[in-house]
């Protein structure tokens, strides 16, 4: 009997549902299917080929402790299924009268590997109602002097939306309906 088990593998890449298979001597000459499932985080990342490297250990001394010669090392390329984005939502309806106000809510769609900054410019129809990111920290959300709105996500807060309030620009000139992004 030769016990294999895999060693080495990058638990955020991979996952083997069996980390351990056993190799009878009947069966020696068949080989044994080792199952590797791609890693499931929300971190979105390249596409990485992961060696896998394995122990031996049997009571048969040909086979206990050996390794595998580097063209019989296995290799799989793993593939990421997450996306970074990020993600605006119009809480509010999607007209809103002069003078009114409506919120929106900011989100990324996975986990980052370092801090995020993502810019709000209302343009020449909103304002940026600075009050309203009440709750939020200080750090997280600046409303600058030019009414932008800064919104820093971190890995510990991506998936934890932060909700901005603008309010149409109130002004005297008739403009009928206009669609002005933020």
């Amino acid at each position: 009997v030769v016990t294999v088990v895999a060693t080495g593998v990058d638990a955020a890449l991979v996952a083997l549902p069996v980390a351990t298979y056993t190799i009878a001597p009947a069966d020696w000459d068949s080989g044994v299917a080792i199952t590797v499932n791609g890693g499931n985080d929300d971190i979105d990342r390249a596409a990485a080929v992961v060696p896998l490297t394995h122990a031996f250990a049997s009571a048969d001394v040909n086979y206990n402790g050996i390794t595998l010669a580097s063209l019989d090392k296995v290799s799989v390329t793993v593939t990421d299924d997450d996306t970074a984005e990020v993600l605006f939502t119009a809480d509010s309806a999607a007209s809103i009268a002069e003078g009114s106000e409506g919120t929106a809510t900011l989100m990324l769609s996975t986990q980052p590997t370092a801090p995020v900054t993502v810019t709000v410019s209302p343009g020449t129809q909103f304002t940026i109602v600075s009050d309203a990111v009440a709750g939020v920290t200080p750090e997280r959300v600046v409303v600058g002097t030019d009414g932008e709105a800064t919104v820093i996500f971190t890995a510990a807060d991506w998936n934890t939306g932060v909700t901005i309030t603008f309010m149409a620009v109130a002004d005297l000139i008739d403009e009928g309906a206009n669609d002005t992004p933020l």
